[in-house]
């Protein structure tokens, strides 16, 4: 049973179309694992060493820890030891990352999210270490959580479409701009209260954000390298060989040839539309462009 679960989970994982469910996967995972454990160490009264793994998987500002665990800069973005603080997160990530996606396509959301935790996850190493009021040392908690990459995507989003209106809860309508700033503001106003390195990394992960998409629009792909990374590690696919069978003087391998040249026409012209919005920005769009482009993101999501 556990080998068919675990089959269940991968292939759920790895064959979903979605980049943006393969992330809120891989964070729901890694908190389900984490969990198990812990309850493992609580039955056996030793959470003393369980905390001790925090120092594998979160953040430490101690920098010779950091380069003793140099992947606890990647780590740190998938671990959540609160449920609410995943809840909060992911709903966060899901509702912005479906706008991110829905306008720029959802191939740069894994870089976009791994670099803007990069950003947040150094930028708190750095102040921590720069300012006395922080005393940096070997025993200082460790940051964990997805905000700072989460805030990244956020911010992103506002900066491509900053006028996208979103209907909240006795708000009403409001638009990204507005809830982007007032999440920064608050990030800003609570360093002093507390969790303050959490506060700090969400700030080098919403300006990341910003600066992805005016280097994009600017014609820089700040994530070409992901491609180039995830390509090393696919297996070459091998060319399929299609079987004929007449259906009344039609083909089945006509009908997938018909099938594939429609779909590459479409894939074209949203390439196009995107090499537009990525030179002069989404506004740049004409109204028929971007209905083609809202159509065609919500074909893919139904297949």
């Amino acid at each position: 049973m556990s080998t068919s679960l675990w089959f269940d989970i991968k292939t759920q994982f790895l064959q979903s179309s979605s980049r943006l469910t393969q992330l809120i996967i891989a964070n729901v995972l890694v908190f389900i694992l984490l969990g198990m454990v812990r309850l493992i160490y609580f039955f056996t009264n030793d959470l003393r060493t369980f905390d001790g793994i925090t120092e594998y998987v979160g953040l430490s500002p101690h920098i010779p820890t950091v380069l003793n665990h140099p992947w606890t800069l990647v780590t740190y973005a998938f671990v959540h030891f609160s449920f609410f603080h995943l809840l909060f997160n992911m709903l966060i990530l899901y509702w912005v990352g479906i706008i991110l996606t829905d306008f720029l396509g959802d191939k740069k959301l894994w870089p976009l999210y791994l670099m803007a935790s990069w950003c947040g996850g150094v930028l708190y190493i750095i102040i921590y270490n720069l300012f006395p009021v922080f005393k940096v040392s070997a025993f200082s908690p460790t940051m964990i959580g997805a905000s700072a990459g989460v805030l990244g995507i956020v911010f992103a989003a506002a900066t491509l479409v900053p006028d996208y209106t979103i209907y909240l809860l006795l708000l009403g309508p409001v638009r990204l701009k507005w809830i982007a700033l007032t999440l920064i503001l608050i990030d800003l106003i609570a360093i002093p209260l507390g969790n303050a390195g959490g506060h700090i990394a969400h700030l080098g992960g919403a300006v990341f954000g910003y600066l992805f998409i005016k280097s994009l629009n600017n014609g820089t792909d700040l994530s070409s390298w992901w491609p180039l990374l995830i390509g090393t590690f696919q297996p070459k696919k091998r060319s399929r060989r299609y079987l004929k069978a007449d259906q009344g003087g039609a083909t089945k391998q006509n009908q997938y040839n018909v099938k594939s040249r429609a779909e590459q026409s479409a894939q074209q012209r949203v390439d196009i539309i995107l090499d537009k919005i990525a030179q002069s920005g989404y506004e740049s769009l004409t109204k028929e462009e971007k209905t083609f482009l809202f159509n065609y993101s919500n074909t893919n999501k139904k297949e």
